[in-house]
C-alpha cells in the first residue's frame, strides 16, 4: 500500500509523469525480482544468502500496487476492467505453466543446479516483462478508449426499449 501513496506523491508532485513513474516502480517490482532470482540460480548452497534474496524479491513485488495494477486505470477507466481481466488472465498462465515446466527440467534429478535453471527462466520471463512495459506503457488516456457519444446513445437507446 505505501508505494501506491509514494507514487501518487511522485505524480501529484510532478517529479515524474504518470507512465514514468509506473515505468520506475515497474523497475523496482519486476527489475528487482529480476536480479534477485538471478543470484538465486548462483547462490548455492549458501542457505543465508538464498534466504535473503529470496525475502527481497517477495518484498519487492509489492511495489506492484504502484505500477502495473494501476495502469488501466491510467489509459482508460472505461476499458480498465476488461484490461485487467486480459492481464489477470495472463499471468494467470504462469500458475500452471511454470510447475509444469520445473517438473520436466528436475524430474528424476531434484538438484540445486536444475533449480538453477528454473530461477533463470524465472529471471528471464521478469526481464522481458519488465522491457515490454518499459517500451509500450502509457500513462495517459488513450484515444480508443473513448466512447463514442453517439454509439453510446444507442446503446440506451436499445437497453431502454
Amino acid at each position: 500500500m505505501l508505494s501506491g501513496v509514494c507514487a501518487d506523491y511522485i505524480i501529484h508532485c510532478r517529479y515524474l509523469s504518470v507512465a514514468n513513474t509506473r515505468k520506475l516502480f515497474v523497475i523496482l517490482n519486476i527489475g528487482v525480482t529480476g536480479v534477485c532470482f538471478v543470484v538465486l540460480a548462483y547462490a548455492g548452497d549458501n542457505i543465508v544468502t538464498f534466504m535473503i534474496f529470496l525475502t527481497i524479491a517477495f518484498c519487492a513485488l509489492g511495489f506492484n500496487g504502484a505500477s502495473i495494477l494501476p495502469n488501466p486505470m491510467d489509459i482508460s477507466k472505461t476499458y480498465s476492467g476488461i484490461i485487467v481481466g486480459m492481464m489477470v488472465t495472463t499471468g494467470g498462465c504462469a500458475g500452471f505453466i511454470g510447475p509444469l515446466i520445473l517438473a520436466l527440467i528436475i524430474e528424476n534429478d531434484n538438484t540445486f543446479e536444475r533449480w538453477s535453471s528454473m530461477f533463470m527462466i524465472t529471471a528471464a520471463v521478469e526481464f522481458f516483462g519488465m522491457v515490454f512495459f518499459l517500451i509500450f506503457a502509457k500513462g495517459q488516456k488513450q484515444e480508443w478508449s473513448e466512447i463514442d457519444t453517439r454509439q453510446n446513445e444507442e446503446m440506451r437507446a436499445l437497453v431502454n426499449k
